[in-house]
């Protein structure tokens, strides 16, 4: 029997209904044979989003840019620091600058660190579509049984609604409803 995770929690206990795995099975199979059903239409969508949404060309640009201007921000706060030993600036103008530099150096890296992590959700994206095309391309055949490998390389989530239908959500970024019994 599968429950809510927070039923139990709060003193408002949730009131979705709790299903047995076998029902969780069948509308699994129901789903993904209708899926395959649709199969044309969803793998272009598929290649579609496996183009679109996974290209990090423009971040790999801005990475590389944004690497050229943090390699100049670290040139800047040496000169400053250098300039700092032969002159003797005043502690003050010194330190102003120096936080602006080195303020300036932080935020490039912080910006960096940003796109390569936006990069690597989309190349982990990448590989879940590319997975579930690879899945639905060699799927040419409804399913008959509850398939477990398949299942956990296809569904991202489920959803239980209080009229006893399951939502699954695929990971290619599908959704399909389904009653149960």
């Amino acid at each position: 029997i599968w429950q809510c995770n927070q039923k139990y929690k709060n003193a408002h206990r949730c009131s979705t209904p709790h299903l047995t795995e076998q029902s969780i099975k069948k509308a699994f199979v129901k789903a993904f044979n209708s899926k395959i059903e649709n199969r044309e239409e969803i793998l272009q969508v598929l290649e579609y989003a496996l183009l679109t949404l996974t290209d990090t060309s423009k971040i790999e640009t801005k990475i590389i840019s944004l690497e050229a201007d943090l390699r100049y921000a670290a040139e800047r706060v040496q000169a400053w620091v250098k300039e700092n030993t032969h002159c003797q600036l005043q502690a003050t103008e010194y330190e102003a600058e120096y936080i602006k530099r080195t303020n300036a150096y932080t935020k490039l890296s912080e910006d960096i660190e940003n796109l390569e992590k936006e990069k690597a959700i989309r190349l982990s994206k990448k590989k879940e579509l590319e997975s579930a095309l690879y899945i639905l391309k060699n799927a040419d055949t409804l399913i008959e049984e509850f398939d477990e490998a398949l299942f956990f390389a296809t569904v991202e989530t489920i959803t239980v609604n209080h009229d006893r239908s399951i939502v699954f959500n695929f990971k290619d970024g599908t959704s399909v409803e389904e009653k149960t019994a």
